[in-house]
């Protein structure tokens, strides 16, 4: 029994051999490399790879020259676009050109060394709120360009559009701008003003709350003085005012009203007109007189005397007056002051 047992493995262990037998010789056929491509190999494998030789220190160099080149580009057009440079921060010409263009469409007559202060001192301003910590917030900008929308009656491109700026460059000065106005605002605080002030001021201006002295009249204007005897004659002997101005006047607007002209105050006319007609009571008229623009007869209707307002009567206005005058003085000299200590080099070939 145990030699059958043992046959029998032995039968299943031989068969098992070869078969593993004939699986490896398949492998092995499988594996077989013409000799051809055996050669090819061998000759490969006997051949070195020769690279040409690299010189590292060239290569460097090279780096170092092009990344020169690059800054010294970089630098020339940073330059180029540098109006000023105010305590180490670089002014640029595009942010100048902007005030430059809607300070020259305000006043064609402005220099350009006025526009350049002025440049100068908003930015000195809004560093100096930077510098005491005042902040500005996305919400507050969007509200400007919220503004700048209703006012323009267009959307945030066609406003880049007309002005002809970037937006990055737009919110930049509404950022400063805020930063400007909450400075000026700061600076304002602190001033104050007195009752002793007002009164001097009050004392030293008087002509400032005084009401001037008024004249309704009625005008005749005639071309020679001849004409002026003529009409001055028919007034003499009775004739209404009204009736020798439609029928003799040559200036039409008021000829055909019957001559009235309204009322006048000494500081709206000549001196010599003001002469006569102020000494003139209503109902009279004057003799002609003679100016480069032609002969006039005058008619005062009624008078109106000068009056003087008290001083408790302008106390409010006085008080603002000042305050505001006070406030503009403080923020000027302010801005003088950061201009005068301000370490500032012009680049005036930019401008």
């Amino acid at each position: 029994e145990d030699f059958h047992i043992l046959k029998k493995d032995i039968v299943v262990f031989k068969y098992c051999g070869i078969k593993m037998a004939k699986k490896r010789k398949a492998k092995e056929e499988k594996k077989v490399i013409p000799e051809e491509t055996k050669e090819i190999v061998k000759n490969t494998k006997r051949k070195k790879l020769i690279l040409p030789k690299v010189n590292k220190k060239k290569i460097i160099f090279g780096i170092v020259v092009l990344l020169l080149i690059i800054v010294i580009i970089s630098q020339y057009n940073l330059r180029k676009n540098t109006i000023a440079i105010v305590n180490d921060e670089r002014l640029l010409k595009e942010d100048y050109d902007i005030m430059y263009q809607r300070l020259i469409e305000k006043d064609p007559a402005v220099e350009k060394e006025v526009i350049m202060e002025q440049f100068i001192g908003n930015k000195l301003l809004a560093m100096d709120a930077e510098e005491k910590g005042i902040k500005v917030i996305n919400e507050e900008i969007e509200e400007l360009v919220r503004k700048a929308e209703k006012n323009y009656n267009s959307d945030i491109n066609e406003i880049l559009k007309t002005i002809d700026t970037k937006e990055e460059i737009f919110r930049k000065m509404l950022y400063e701008h805020l930063l400007i106005t909450k400075n000026v605002d700061l600076i304002q605080e602190s001033v104050t003003t007195s009752e002793e002030e007002l009164m001097g001021y009050y004392t030293k201006y008087p002509e400032q709350f005084t009401i001037p002295a008024e004249a309704e009249i009625s005008q005749i204007v005639l071309g020679t003085v001849e004409d002026g005897m003529k009409a001055h004659k028919r007034l003499l002997d009775g004739e209404d005012f009204a009736k020798v101005a439609e029928e003799m006047s040559i200036e039409k607007e008021t000829g055909k009203s019957g001559g009235y002209a309204g009322f006048i105050s000494p500081d709206k006319t000549s001196k010599k007109i003001a002469n006569v007609i102020f000494q003139l009571k209503p109902g009279e008229f004057s003799e002609p007189v003679v100016i480069l623009a032609g002969v006039y007869i005058f008619k005062v209707h009624n008078m109106v005397e000068e009056e003087k307002r008290t001083f408790e009567e302008v106390t409010g206005n006085l008080h603002n007056l000042i305050l505001n005058e006070k406030r503009k003085i403080a923020v000027t000299q302010y801005a003088q002051k950061l201009y005068k200590d301000a370490d500032i080099k012009l680049y005036e070939e930019n401008i």
